[in-house]
This record gives structure tokens, C-alpha cells and sequence, in this order.
């Protein structure tokens, strides 16, 4: 089981405080800045590492003209803080996630298909951090029933080794083109079952596929 927190700078160490204080040590907390501060913040931010959190997820800038990605800037802040780094908006591509394990920039990533443009390459980058055994999770929360089921498998990698932000479809969604993705195993269990068939179109809903349809095209080749 994980929490995962939304932090920004004015709301984040008494917020976190409160949370580790309600739940305990016993549940992984992470923490995302979505990139909100700068390696000006590197003592505020060491002010986390009390907490004993599973990682903080992008906490600097994405990226600047002098630094692509935001990776010597958080390899810095690396070195100032003892909480984990996981790098997610910043890791654009296989040569930059390896780029940015190589220098230290993150210990931590978060794949997301979509960013890296396709799921051989979310494949590739699991592998690489499974080689490296560097930590890694699957991101994907605003996907279709389409895209969630491919998240649910690459999920079932062995180098995604931490809890990633899958859910259910009724936590995002009222209806889906899909059948619905949900939670197993009864309140507090939060499991997901990973599909034992190969493909997708099978639990494709045609007919709620037909009532969200807004446009059609016909392209011949």
C-alpha cells in the first residue's frame, strides 16, 4: 500500500508531518512537487527526510536552457537530502532515463508509456532499471480502460518494484470503453489482477465506444 502526497512550497513539511503521523510507519508515503521548487529549497526539502519517505517525485524543475531534463540540478539535490529522488517529467526518453541513472540524478523512476512514446520502450526502461536494480513504478492515472490494462501489465514487470499509480476506473471515471478495472481483495487490500490473456479488444465495450464517439474518419492506405 502507498500514499502519494501533492506538495508545493507553503504546503508540504506540516502536511506531511500530519499524514506520517496519522498512518504510521507502515505504509509507504511519496511525496510529487510536480516540479515546483528550485536547488535553493535543497534545506527545506533535507526537512523531509524525518519522515522516512519512499521517494519525493520531481521535485525541481523539469528542465532549463543550461540543464535538458533538470538532471544536474537533481543530482545536486541528490546530494543534500537523504530522501530518495524519483524523476518523473524530466525522463523523456531511454537515453535520457539512462543519462540520469548514470549521473545519480534519481534513484527512483517513474515510467509512463505515453512519455516514453511507446511500451516497448516503458518495457525497455524497466528492464534497464531491473539490471541497474534501481526503483521503479508504473504512472498512468487519467488513462482509458485501454491504456490502464497495458499499465496493469507492464505493473506486473519484475523491475517495477514499487506500488505505481494505477487505480480502479470508477476513480477517475463514471463509464469507460472498457470494462472496468477493479479493485480485488475487499476494502484496504487495494489489489489489481493482472490479466492472464494477451490483448486488449476483448474487454473493448462497443457500445460505450459508440456513445463517446465524436468523431469518425476513414483513412485508406
Amino acid at each position: 500500500q502507498r500514499i502519494k502526497l501533492k506538495i508545493e512550497p507553503g504546503r508540504d513539511l506540516e502536511v506531511v508531518r500530519a499524514v506520517r503521523d496519522a498512518i504510521g510507519t507502515g505504509i509507504d508515503l511519496v511525496v510529487d512537487a510536480n516540479g515546483a521548487y528550485t536547488l535553493e529549497d535543497s534545506a527545506h526539502l533535507a526537512g523531509l527526510d524525518e519522515f522516512g519517505l519512499t521517494c519525493i517525485e520531481q521535485p525541481l524543475a523539469i528542465s532549463t536552457p543550461d540543464d535538458p531534463g533538470g538532471l544536474d540540478a537533481h543530482r545536486a539535490l541528490a546530494t543534500r537530502i537523504a530522501t530518495p529522488i524519483c524523476l518523473d517529467e524530466s525522463l523523456t526518453s531511454i537515453t535520457r532515463t539512462e543519462q540520469a541513472l548514470s549521473m545519480g540524478a534519481c534513484s527512483v523512476v517513474c515510467v509512463k508509456a505515453p512519455r516514453y512514446g511507446s511500451w516497448l520502450d516503458a518495457v525497455e526502461v524497466l528492464e534497464l532499471c531491473h539490471r541497474n536494480r534501481v526503483g521503479a513504478w508504473v504512472g498512468g492515472m487519467l488513462d482509458t480502460g485501454i491504456g490502464r490494462l497495458a499499465n496493469i501489465a507492464l505493473a506486473a514487470h519484475p523491475g517495477a518494484t514499487a506500488t505505481g499509480d494505477i487505480s480502479a476506473t470508477d476513480r477517475f471515471f463514471t463509464t469507460d470503453i472498457c470494462s472496468p478495472v477493479t479493485i480485488d481483495g475487499g476494502p484496504g487490500a487495494g489489489t489489481i489482477a493482472v490479466p492472464t490473456t494477451a490483448g486488449f479488444l476483448g474487454a473493448l465495450d462497443h457500445a460505450s465506444l459508440v456513445d463517446h464517439t465524436i468523431r469518425l474518419a476513414t483513412i485508406r492506405l
